[in-house]
């Protein structure tokens, strides 16, 4: 499952790829028509304008423009600097376990964490707008867990 943050982010690029005309668009406009708080969404697109996975324009007629090729993006290039995962040596069953001395979660643990980022690494951000979209040369990997970690409404 993604943060709400994550979700936002992932939200927002998707709605700037469907932007048929690439016109900037305000924050205050995307969170209206994506249903999410303005000032939380807001943070969320200035923080990647800063990391370079959008630009921003002021004025009447500025806004967010994705400041790359959408077909060159995997759901991890949108969603990774939202997405931290708990450090593995914070143990679940509440002990001091660790890689040489693993508690009985640790391994599941550690799996979960490569099979997530394999997802979110190997999903072509237009494979969530749908097959059309996503170009002939990229991979779509189909693994059951894609749906219930990668959630757009």
């Amino acid at each position: 499952m993604l943060s709400r943050t994550g979700l936002y982010a992932l939200q927002a690029v998707l709605y700037l790829v469907r932007q048929s005309n690439g016109d900037a668009v305000a924050a205050a406009t995307m969170a209206a028509d994506l249903g999410v708080p303005p000032n939380y969404l807001a943070k969320v697109l200035n923080r990647m304008a800063r990391s370079g996975m959008l630009t921003s324009t002021r004025g009447a007629h500025g806004g967010f423009r994705l400041a790359s090729d959408p077909g060159e993006l995997s759901v991890e290039d949108v969603v990774g600097e939202f997405e931290e995962l708990l450090p593995l040596e914070k143990c679940l069953l509440g002990g001091g376990c660790d890689p040489t001395s693993p508690c009985s979660a640790h391994r599941r643990r550690v799996e979960w964490h490569g099979v997530r980022r394999d997802i979110l690494r190997h999903t072509p951000l237009l494979s969530l707008l749908g097959p059309q979209a996503v170009p002939e040369d990229r991979e779509v990997p189909h693994h059951r867990l894609v749906e219930s970690m990668i959630k757009v409404s």
